[in-house]
């Protein structure tokens, strides 16, 4: 503790404008996500007025740098977001000497939306919907490559088929000829003289 500097303690905390001070003397202060409405009071100790005091504080994780709050001995903050938090506030007096920082560890649970693991999740979801719908798109084309592969067959074998009629068609006609056998057939395919009658 620098001398002569003025010595900063955290005397109330509210929620949503409710005491709380009990969750001083517990440690680091754990709060639900709905417990996002703070009010920090704090004074300071000096041989000096403790009114000529400046009063200075940080929300880290929250404020992009020191609040210079004058005299103001409260510190307010709405609408936190989730995560781990430190706030820390010192004094200034009238010679410039500053209080060594007093610090304040608060944690507020994130709902359960903002988890990592809800983000997994969801991700997985997501990762999973696009596979099924890939293997959904799989299955639609072997399916209709499955259908074009049948009609092919299905009309090589109509055209296979007609095929074989036509060419027992033409067997059939072929032996029909051969049955209606002419006179030079049946005389074994020789041909015979047959001399004109003496008139």
């Amino acid at each position: 503790h620098p001398p002569g500097a003025p010595t900063v303690r955290i005397t109330h905390l509210r929620l949503f404008d409710r005491e709380a001070d009990s969750l001083l003397a517990a440690g680091p202060i754990r709060l639900h996500h709905t417990q996002n409405f703070l009010r920090i009071a704090f004074t300071s100790f000096a041989f000096g007025s403790a009114d000529k005091h400046r009063y200075h504080w940080q929300l880290v994780g929250v404020d992009p740098g020191p609040v210079d709050g004058g005299s103001r001995t409260e510190a307010s903050y709405t609408n936190l977001k989730g995560g781990d938090l430190r706030f820390l506030v010192w004094a200034v007096n009238s010679a410039g000497r500053a209080s060594t920082p007093v610090e304040l560890a608060i944690t507020i649970v994130p709902p359960f939306w903002e988890r990592w693991w809800f983000f997994a999740l969801i991700a997985t979801l997501i990762a999973g919907a696009f596979y099924g719908a890939y293997r959904y798109r799989i299955a639609q084309l072997q399916h209709m490559q499955q259908l074009r592969l049948s009609a092919e067959i299905e009309a090589q074998e109509k055209e296979r088929k007609r095929i074989a009629r036509h060419i027992e068609s033409c067997r059939a006609c072929a032996e029909e000829q051969r049955r209606q056998v002419n006179p030079v057939a049946l005389l074994g395919g020789a041909a015979v003289f047959i001399p004109a009658p003496a008139w």
